[in-house]
């Protein structure tokens, strides 16, 4: 009978034995399976993250390409008829300012200003038509010539109505001065 006890206890023995390699396999199973889940998981994880940084750094070449190009002037802009004629204006004005017959201190005084802010402008337009000095689209670049085109012909008709005005006063003067020395003759 203790042969049957012991022989009991070991098919005993042998079949909890059994059961854990068994569980343990089981285990084994389910933690390989796990595994692959989880490189699964890290994979989905580094490709997305490689897929934002692509993203963002494709982004970011966008948009330096994109101001870049805002920086550099288009040459057709650069030589329209406007740019042309704001600088012929410019000369013009001064060319206009010398045309006066005898210069005051107020004549002088209006043409040097007169002058110095078309010489403003000049400078304005070549801030505009001069690659790497502002970041300006093409439109925005046509808009700001189009407004020193304007005002360089205001300066322009402006110098021409004062100069031919002086000039007239200049002129009258004159006639009122020989007016006055033919009277002082007919007098003596």
């Amino acid at each position: 009978m203790k042969a049957i006890i012991i022989m009991s206890l070991l098919m005993i023995g042998e079949a909890k034995a059994q059961s854990t390699k068994k569980t343990m396999q089981e285990q084994i199973a389910a933690l390989q399976g796990y595994i692959q889940t989880a490189e699964k998981g890290y994979r989905i994880v580094s490709d997305g993250v490689h897929a934002i940084n692509g993203i963002k750094n494709g982004e970011f070449n966008l948009h330096s390409a994109f101001f870049n190009s805002m920086q550099k002037v288009n040459p057709a802009i650069k030589h329209t008829a406007m740019v042309a004629e704001i600088i012929t204006l410019q000369i013009a004005i001064v060319n206009q300012c010398k045309r006066i017959v005898a210069q005051s201190s107020y004549t002088h005084s209006v043409c040097n200003n007169l002058i110095n802010e078309s010489l403003k402008d000049i400078d304005a337009l070549m801030l505009v038509i001069t690659d790497g000095k502002v970041q300006m689209s093409d439109d925005e670049r046509i808009v700001c010539i189009a407004k020193i085109h304007a005002d360089m012909q205001d300066k322009y008709m402006f110098s021409q109505s004062f100069v031919n005005r002086a000039n007239s006063l200049n002129v009258q003067q004159q006639q009122a001065l020989n007016d006055i020395t033919v009277l002082k003759q007919l007098n003596k």
